[in-house]
């Protein structure tokens, strides 16, 4: 970052390579991701791939149950880190000259993004090499991955205490966080499923029908997780 003077010698303008407003949260954690890049960072990212790989060739069976809980456990606590580590810094967090919906979406952007190119490199990955794969969770994973990392932000939100915060202790998603954020991904995912099966609608449009309804749960969980922000007090 470059700093020059300004006509007023006691400003200082600076020079960021994003747009001023909400935009700088997302390029800060960028920044924040390559310093603070770690095996254990490097673990979780390939454990959800591997996890995405487990997830597009489970099919529709009690296989994709089993996989879809640990994914959603794993997308939970990836797509949170940002957050919580601003919330450690909660005095200067507080004062950020932004909305809570803005916060929320910047801390959860570009996991949200990763994860989800993630998954669909494992699909071409998958497809490269013949397997069978499940079409509904390419199409689905972006609205799945919104739902599980907005509910685990509002759960968090939800069980934080500013004296917590004060100390530098950020809540972590707890049993309501992991539950609800299964029940709200996993519904689309179930709705999906079935109607493929028992309707003979062809699976890409009632993939783009789940979809839709995964990204009006987010949007829900999304609002309640901002509500729960500005009762931190």
């Amino acid at each position: 970052m470059s700093l020059q003077h300004s006509p007023h010698p006691e400003f200082l303008v600076s020079h960021l390579p994003v747009p001023l407003g909400a935009a700088i949260l997302v390029w800060k954690d960028w920044v924040q991701a390559r310093r603070r890049l770690d095996i254990g960072s490097v673990a979780s990212w390939l454990a959800v791939f591997g996890l995405s790989v487990g997830m597009i060739l489970a099919g529709s069976g009690v296989t994709l149950v089993w996989v879809f809980i640990i994914w959603g456990l794993l997308i939970g606590q990836v797509c949170t880190k940002r957050l919580r580590s601003d919330l450690s810094s909660w005095v200067l967090f507080r004062q950020l000259p932004f909305s809570s919906n803005a916060i929320i979406l910047t801390d959860i952007a570009s996991s949200v993004v990763g994860a989800t190119v993630l998954c669909w490199l494992a699909y071409i990955l998958c497809s490269l090499i013949g397997w069978k794969t499940n079409m509904a969770i390419v199409i689905l994973v972006p609205g799945l991955i919104l739902c599980l990392a907005l509910t685990a932000s509002f759960d968090i939100h939800r069980q934080s205490k500013t004296d917590a915060l004060l100390a530098g202790y950020p809540a972590r998603m707890g049993s309501v966080g992991v539950y609800l954020g299964l029940i709200v991904a996993g519904l689309p995912l179930t709705l999906v499923t079935w109607l493929s099966r028992w309707t003979g609608i062809a699976l890409w449009i009632t993939s783009l029908f789940g979809l839709l309804i995964s990204l009006a749960f987010a949007y829900l969980m999304w609002q309640l997780a901002a509500n729960q922000l500005n009762k931190i007090k």
